[in-house]
């Protein structure tokens, strides 16, 4: 468990998705991945973080770019 976790949700950047995640394990016992838990989420919110700071700014310059 504590390897997917690691691997498979490290990667999204939605707040909404890290707290379905919280939603989902809370009544479960997650006794050896709560610390890989505790890190995907901080991973999902520094990901969100960055998607929106700079969000705009990277479409923009694809556009201009014509890459999108």
């Amino acid at each position: 468990m504590d390897r997917w976790i690691k691997s498979g949700l490290n990667q999204y950047s939605d707040r909404a998705i890290d707290k379905d995640i919280q939603e989902f394990f809370k009544d479960k016992d997650t006794a050896g991945f709560d610390r890989s838990l505790a890190q995907a989420s901080d991973y999902i919110n520094a990901n969100a973080s960055y998607k929106e700071r700079d969000e705009k700014v990277l479409l923009e310059w694809l556009k201009t770019n014509e890459y999108a």
